[in-house]
């Protein structure tokens, strides 16, 4: 299916108060939700929002689905980070949030990530983000190399001779 048919379909759902449960490619938050895991988005009011939230958002449907960490409130704008990104938090608007992750499936695991536990995590994590992001970046990549040493030293590898190769 055409990803930004999928898109369009993911994003009716939620406009439409109905959870959806997609799965997610990319790395930006590692260790918590790896590439491949599924998601249960679940539709949120502004007032239901708390820092550390995981929120699924699109800009007018013209992007993918990003799924990133609410780390602050600023007025009318919602700043959003990825945990292992070092730089780079994004402003959107509340019309561009589709709704909130309630759940990461791993195989056969489900996290929930409205228990108390998970919630306290959630903001400890959202604090890091913000005020030490390269720690969060150094421990979401260790956590990542013990986990799977031949992918991290290939990705590595590819990354140095592109650097190299720049010069």
């Amino acid at each position: 299916m055409d990803n930004k048919i999928c898109n369009l379909r993911v994003s009716d759902f939620l406009k439409n108060s109905i959870p959806v449960k997609a799965q997610i490619f990319g790395s930006s938050m590692l260790p918590f939700i790896r590439s491949g895991d599924y998601l249960v988005i679940q539709p949120i009011a502004r007032e239901g929002l708390r820092i550390g939230d995981i929120l699924a958002y699109s800009h007018d449907n013209k992007m993918p689905i990003v799924c990133h960490r609410l780390v602050k409130i600023e007025n009318s704008k919602l700043i959003i980070k990825g945990d292992t990104r070092i730089r780079g938090q994004e402003r959107i608007l509340f019309d561009d949030l589709l709704g909130k992750v309630i759940v990461v499936e791993r195989g056969s695991k489900k996290i929930d990530l409205e228990t108390r536990f998970q919630k306290a995590l959630a903001v400890k994590l959202a604090w890091i983000s913000l005020s030490a992001p390269a720690l969060l970046y150094i421990i979401a990549h260790s956590i990542e190399i013990v986990r799977n040493p031949k992918i991290f030293w290939h990705k590595t590898k590819r990354g140095f001779k592109r650097f190299f190769s720049l010069g």
